[in-house]
């Protein structure tokens, strides 16, 4: 044998060397000791062995954890003994063990079918951990074994969990939440797994409560089989009208109750859909409706009962059988829920106000009256119930009045308090740190001193007559020396033209002189105003014109 060296030397080797033979070499040794006599039993003992340290040490523990399920084809007589083994470490008080050997439980169902129905039962109880790792390493464990064998488990966790109530919740909770996502990789490589699935929902409907009833049927409408089929759906709704109690049925137990709510809203959004709502409106008729059993039931759930019953209705169709039957039932819960007012009362306002009325379950009746009228037009004659129609109209309005009464006080409230909560200017914090100095105080700033107003000084009146004077003859003369430009003759030829020359001197010397004679009046008047004395503030006030004469 030729083998090249990781030198890369490529010299012949000898295949007799360690380096070379110590693999093969083991592989021999073991089938020579497997067929040796004795070696049998002596791999069994310490098999036994290994079951028998579940009970040691933390450490050993984990050990037997890892290699029980490793080993345990191979000791098909010692089945027992193992699996109780891995039992007492599922139960043990360290996080760790536990969880290791969670982790190979699949393993042992995945070598042997046979502990199928053993280890899916234990893994399903292992459901009620509370630590939420554990919790987790549970449901991974429990759907590897449903992959390996996706209808015995199934089976099995439907046959003998949810039969349980301790186990119901924890188990519902893992398939609504774990299984359901991966429908469509099990049904679809199963073959009549789906249905088998709905066969087993509809078998458990019978025991459970309304919660749980719900989560049952919401994981039957997220089948393909119940989807965009009509009929499927149809005969969905009748199995699941099927399941309420009929003749044991008690209007007077909440429970019971409650489960036929949770099936009307299940079932309602379905007949919507175009499924026939005959089945459910005959359980109402036949089990709720008539007077001596709607009395029985709770006060706090007739209005939520009367719900359902007027949503199924008003999906009901136009010639339906029972909807004759039910106009008196109808009637009569009218007049038990609508009392007339005394006849003593002042008014309609008043007798209207004298009546209590529960107007959310009154609501429901007066719909369902306006639905039964629709059907058959002469179900609502008569002046026994116009009277009480009447009283239901005049209470509505003085309850309208009063609500839009609230609501304007409300408004003005909500208004205050927004008001209230707006923010205030805050006073500016200066900060005095204890390591620096004081800061000295600012200094006063002086107030400005006001610029003294100008006065005006006061002509005395002696001046004023002299100018008014003065200005009515220059407005007298104006007049006269226009005339007498007009009257004078144009001169015409060069001598004219000197003579109008003549004539332009004198007038130019006449404005000047007349000018400088305005002028000098102008400052003999000033000159006299400043020597005059102006009181002010009651002290002898000098101009200063005046301070040098």
């Amino acid at each position: 044998m030729v083998r090249v060296s990781g030198e890369g030397s490529g010299q012949r080797v000898n295949p007799t060397t360690p380096s070379l033979c110590n693999g093969r070499r083991r592989q021999c040794l073991r089938r020579l000791q497997c067929h040796r006599p004795g070696y049998r039993q002596v791999v069994q003992d310490a098999y036994v062995t290994l079951i028998g340290l579940a009970h040691g040490s933390s450490g050993a523990k984990r050990l037997v954890a890892q290699f029980i399920p490793k080993f345990f084809t191979h000791f098909p007589t010692l089945y027992e003994k193992a699996l109780d083994a891995l039992l007492d470490l599922c139960e043990d008080e360290e996080l760790v063990i536990r969880t290791v050997t969670i982790k190979n439980l699949p393993s042992l169902v995945k070598n042997s079918r046979d502990l199928l129905l053993k280890i899916t039962d234990v893994l399903t109880q292992l459901l009620q951990a509370e630590d939420s790792e554990e919790l987790n390493t549970v449901r991974q464990a429990l759907l590897a074994v449903i992959r390996l064998d996706p209808k015995g488990s199934i089976m099995m966790i439907f046959g003998s969990s949810l039969k349980q109530k301790d186990l119901r919740e924890k188990t519902l909770e893992f398939l609504a939440a774990d299984l359901m996502p991966l429908r469509g990789e099990l049904f679809a490589k199963n073959d009549g797994l789906e249905k088998l699935f709905a066969e087993e929902i509809k078998k458990v409907l019978n025991d459970v409560n309304s919660s749980e009833f719900s989560i049952l049927v919401q994981m039957l409408l997220k089948l393909q089989l119940y989807e965009k089929n009509v009929a499927a759906r149809q005969e969905l709704v009748d199995a699941l009208i099927a399941q309420l109690p009929t003749e044991t049925f008690d209007p007077s137990d909440e429970d019971a109750i409650r489960k036929v709510l949770a099936c009307a809203k299940v079932v309602i959004p379905i007949l919507e859909s175009g499924v026939s709502s005959a089945t459910l409106l005959t359980f109402f008729i036949n089990r709720i409706l008539p007077p001596d059993r709607f009395s029985r039931v709770a006060d706090k759930q007739k209005t939520s009962i009367l719900r359902p019953f007027v949503d199924c209705l008003r999906l009901a169709g136009p010639k339906e059988e029972g909807v004759k039957v039910m106009v008196p039932h109808v009637k009569q819960l009218l007049l038990d829920n609508v009392a007339l007012p005394s006849p003593n009362a002042a008014d309609s306002i008043t007798a209207a106000e004298e009546v209590k009325i529960d107007f959310s379950r009154v609501e429901c009746i007066a719909f369902a009256c306006y639905l039964t009228s629709m059907r058959v037009p002469e179900a609502m004659n008569g002046e026994e119930l116009a009277a009480r129609f009447r009283v239901l109209y005049q209470a509505s309005q003085n309850n309208v009045s009063k609500l839009k009464t609230a609501l304007s006080v409300h408004k003005q409230q909500k208004e205050a308090e927004e008001l209230l909560k707006q923010p205030r200017l805050r006073n500016k914090l200066i900060l005095h740190p204890s390591w620096k100095a004081p800061l000295p105080p600012p200094k006063a700033v002086p107030a400005p001193n006001p610029a003294p107003t100008p006065i005006k000084s006061t002509p005395a009146p002696q001046d004023a007559k002299r100018k008014a004077t003065e200005t009515g003859q220059q407005q007298q003369q104006q007049p006269l020396l226009k005339k007498a430009k007009q009257q004078q003759p144009t001169p015409t030829g060069l001598g004219g033209a000197k003579q109008q020359g003549r004539n332009n001197q004198s007038h130019s010397g006449a404005n000047s002189n007349a000018n400088t004679k305005h002028q000098q009046q102008q400052q003999q008047q000033q000159q006299q105003l400043a020597a005059v004395p102006v009181k002010v503030d009651q002290k002898l006030y000098v101009p200063p014109a005046a301070r040098g004469a």
